[in-house]
């Protein structure tokens, strides 16, 4: 087999490029042929089409040599924040380097968690058969279903700081199949949850308004990548158990379905009640920093009343009990180590399918 060649896809560009002159004085004609304006357009799909094989062969073959000059540059290109986070102005004050920008950001994004928590109300728990999904506890982990679920991963070389992220793992899914089984038995058996996977290192994400007040961004945990696998299955072991308790009405945090399908699915109920002459009153809540304060007992309290095995919910418990965050701002890492008193963040897998039973 020919080497692959590791040049980038300038010919193809210059000939998209000649091809889209062309294209663009064929529409200026009075009277533009149509097959040939065809011709044009499918031309231009098939080079870009050939453009992103190249550039994926390319980036496979520098991949290949992962201690690589090369491979580092392409790494660091993936793993590097797309936009810097710009000054921030603090009162009077402009703050200039990342590692204040951080701590300013830890202070921001602790003051929103709730320390105390509100009274969690009594309920009666909600009796439900069991599942004909319900596996015994040893079933839940063996390998064959941990390297399935690593299949399943999408293959990015994301921020981890012991150097673990989705691609060398995918890489090592066969090797690493009968550890991670006994590893994810062992936590789950036992409760107890790996140090490494209660703490989350803390980007944040600009969401709208001024962009240099650190009150207009959102804090998105990147999370153990071993600890996101553990979470994917247990959440797909407890959507067989009781997601036939799930609303029909909901759309959050399920598969297939999303925001774009709530909208598909109101919109179509208004445009029939308006069809009929009837009217339609449309009700919004804003929870503000929802995901942030939601208190962990009353969380595990709704999770038990829901159905969820008491096994899942003690594991639940010891995961969410002492977690901590740190900062990175533009790649600095702040130095202090901040609790998590509240809240599931947001970014982890769990944390979604656990704030929507509330």
């Amino acid at each position: 087999m020919s080497p692959v060649k590791t040049r980038g896809p300038s010919n193809l560009s210059r000939q998209l490029k000649r091809v889209r002159a062309s294209y663009s004085k064929a529409l200026k004609l009075s009277t533009p042929p149509p097959a040939l304006i065809q011709k044009f357009k499918a031309r231009i799909k098939n080079i870009q089409h050939s453009m992103k094989i190249k550039l994926h062969r390319r980036e496979n073959y520098i991949l290949a040599s992962l201690h690589s000059r090369s491979s580092r540059t392409l790494i660091n290109s993936r793993v590097k924040c797309r936009s810097a986070i710009p000054h921030l102005s603090v009162g009077n004050e402009l703050i200039t380097s990342d590692s204040a920008k951080a701590s300013i950001f830890s202070t921001e994004f602790l003051s929103n968690y709730n320390s105390t928590g509100p009274s969690s109300p009594s309920f009666s728990t909600t009796k439900t058969s069991s599942s004909p999904h319900t596996l015994p506890l040893m079933d839940l982990f063996p390998p064959w279903v941990i390297e399935q679920a690593i299949s399943k991963i999408p293959p990015k070389c994301g921020f981890s700081v012991h150097l673990a992220n989705y691609y060398v793992i995918k890489q090592c899914a066969t090797t690493l199949a009968l550890p991670l089984s006994i590893i994810f038995s062992e936590s789950f058996k036992t409760s107890t949850v790996p140090k490494a996977w209660l703490h989350a290192t803390i980007i944040p994400v600009f969401k709208k308004g001024n962009p240099s007040s650190p009150q207009n961004y959102r804090p998105i945990s990147l999370t153990d990548p071993f600890a996101r696998l553990f979470e994917r299955i247990i959440c797909r072991q407890i959507r067989l158990d009781v997601g036939h308790q799930f609303s029909v009405h909901q759309h959050g945090f399920l598969p297939r379905r999303s925001c774009p399908s709530s909208l598909v699915y109101s919109t179509s109920n208004y445009k029939r009640i308006l069809k009929d002459h009837q009217t339609v009153d449309v009700v919004f809540f804003d929870f503000r920093k929802a995901f942030d304060q939601v208190n962990h007992t009353l969380l595990l309290q709704k999770l038990k009343g829901f159905g969820v095995p008491l096994q899942y919910v003690s594991w639940f418990q010891s995961f969410l009990k002492d977690r901590t965050f740190s900062v990175m701002v533009n790649g600095s890492i702040e130095s202090i180590i901040s609790p998590i008193p509240s809240g599931v963040p947001q970014g982890k897998v769990t944390g979604p399918p656990s704030f929507f039973n509330l």
